[in-house]
């Protein structure tokens, strides 16, 4: 796109984010570091305090704050917008992956601001994330349809699709319309089958 010739790299971030101060300037020292060594498709921000090194590959990472460059784009492809909005971010990981392509979360990098759902809950003295019913609509609909696909890591099939299945009769107890919840979980469930994407229609 003409609008977009004369940059290299494109930064990431969600509504709800801030960046950590000089991170621009981070990441351009690492990706300088790396690229001689590395494919790389993305450099992105640390969610831990436990990295002991300046960065560590990973499979995924969240896309708000991650740094990219524009080139890769060609190679790997954008973003799949059939799976609007749920795990977009994860999907094109796995793609670069696939193609050789290696993706770093760099511990000098974090988000100082970015939410989840509808806020949290405790449960049973564990926190959880509490989403609307049009995010588990997605969730589960990209979940099915993206355990279908021979690239996604079947390490991440398989826990996740646990996950997501012991977490329905927890949904059920927590959020207040729970016949709302049941009917948006089993129509994510119907359009993956269907293979309808894209932006969820009441």
């Amino acid at each position: 796109a003409k609008e977009i010739d004369d940059f290299t790299f494109v930064l990431f971030l969600d509504q709800d984010s801030l960046l950590k101060k000089g991170m621009i300037s981070i990441y351009n020292e690492h990706y300088k570091k790396l690229k001689n060594q590395y494919k790389i498709a993305v450099l992105g921000v640390s969610n831990t305090q436990k990295l002991y090194n300046d960065y560590i590959k990973v499979n995924q990472i969240i896309s708000s704050g991650t740094f990219t460059p524009l080139a890769v784009f060609q190679d790997i492809g954008y973003f799949d917008e059939d799976l609007f909005i749920d795990f977009v971010e994860y999907d094109w990981c796995w793609r670069a992956k696939a193609k050789g392509y290696e993706i770093f979360s760099i511990r000098e990098c974090r988000l100082l601001t970015h939410m989840h759902g509808d806020g949290k809950v405790n449960i049973l003295g564990t926190s959880m994330v509490k989403p609307s019913n049009v995010r588990l609509y997605y969730q589960y609909r990209n979940l099915l349809t993206l355990l279908k696909r021979s690239y996604v890591p079947l390490k991440w099939k398989i826990s996740m699709a646990l996950k997501m299945l012991l977490k329905i009769p927890i949904y059920i107890f927590i959020l207040k319309d729970k016949q709302a919840t049941l009917k948006h979980i089993f129509r994510g469930f119907s359009d993956s089958f269907l293979k309808k994407g894209g932006k969820y229609i009441d």
